[in-house]
């Protein structure tokens, strides 16, 4: 059995003031079983909304995990690149 799972950053969604940075984990198993019979199975589940706005940046989780913003950086290598994009955005 092969497994794979990772925590993703979905495309920024604006809020009037606020941008919403939703983080996903996304993960797929692949079973090879008897006689060629091959089956997959995959799962995107909400994880956390990352919030930046004029007060700052941070996480709301969305399962009962409590969490803080730099574990999810430390988590999603991109995340601090999008949270900055997102601050030079708002800037304009």
């Amino acid at each position: 059995m092969k497994i794979r799972s990772e925590s993703k950053v979905g495309e920024p969604i604006v809020v009037e003031e606020k941008v919403i940075l939703p983080v996903m984990k996304v993960g797929f198993w692949i079973d090879e079983g008897k006689e060629n019979f091959t089956r997959c199975f995959g799962f995107i589940s909400p994880f956390a909304l990352v919030i930046v706005d004029t007060e700052g940046e941070r996480v709301i989780s969305l399962t009962e995990e409590d969490f803080t913003l730099e574990y999810l950086k430390d988590l999603i290598p991109n995340l601090s690149e999008k949270i900055e994009d997102c601050i030079r955005k708002e800037e304009l």
